[in-house]
């Protein structure tokens, strides 16, 4: 389909697409529209955009597919805990963040756990470390969580208020917005395997 800039060409775009941040390497498949310019004897592409893409690992945010979940790599069958197992698993959640207890909190991740720009334990277990180390006194709020069953396991979306106390210099930081947590039985224990928040707008 020629333009007045070049020749737009649809075509399927099947690649490895990597951030700067520590977010890492993610794998995209899509539908792409290029336009291309011809030179000489050489094609330039002059505008590269990605059409409906579909990414493996999952952005930062609430909005979260089971799709994009999924691993279908692993053929254990998912286990969804039941209520009380999950009224549990929040409750410890709870306790070790405000306690600051960086083993009884990681305990409760499974080992390829994913949160909003981490997804991996490794990375969880740096950010929390650090958040604990640097603050006296925390405090989180989960609310209104409402639990659902899915290929994924259990996903639960609430509301989400976290108030911390900096050591450094006493500021007393408040988020609020929403907490979505998604978490199956392993090896006869509730873990988490996805741990996502989104502050509200101010």
């Amino acid at each position: 389909e020629p333009t007045a800039n070049g020749a737009v060409i649809n075509s399927k775009y099947n690649g490895m697409l990597e951030f700067a941040s520590n977010k890492g390497t993610q794998h995209i498949v899509a539908n792409a529209r290029i336009i291309a310019l011809q030179k000489g004897n050489q094609l330039h592409i002059a505008s590269f955009e990605l059409l409906d893409s579909k990414v493996s690992a999952v952005a930062p945010g609430l909005d979260v597919s089971e799709e994009n979940q999924a691993d279908t790599s692993n053929k254990i069958p998912v286990v969804i805990p039941n209520a009380a197992q999950l009224q549990d698993l929040t409750t410890q959640l709870v306790t070790a963040y405000e306690a600051g207890n960086i083993e009884k909190f990681i305990a409760l991740f499974s080992e390829d756990a994913k949160t909003n720009d981490r997804i991996d334990l490794t990375g969880i277990r740096e950010d929390y470390s650090q958040l604990f180390h640097t603050t006296t006194d925390r405090q989180m709020f989960i609310q209104n969580l409402q639990w659902t069953d899915a290929s994924i396991g259990a996903k639960g979306i609430g509301d989400l208020e976290v108030v911390v106390l900096s050591n450094n210099t006493n500021t007393v930081y408040t988020m609020k917005g929403k907490i979505q947590i998604v978490a199956q039985q392993l090896h006869g224990k509730t873990r988490i395997t996805h741990l996502y928040h989104i502050e509200r707008q101010k």
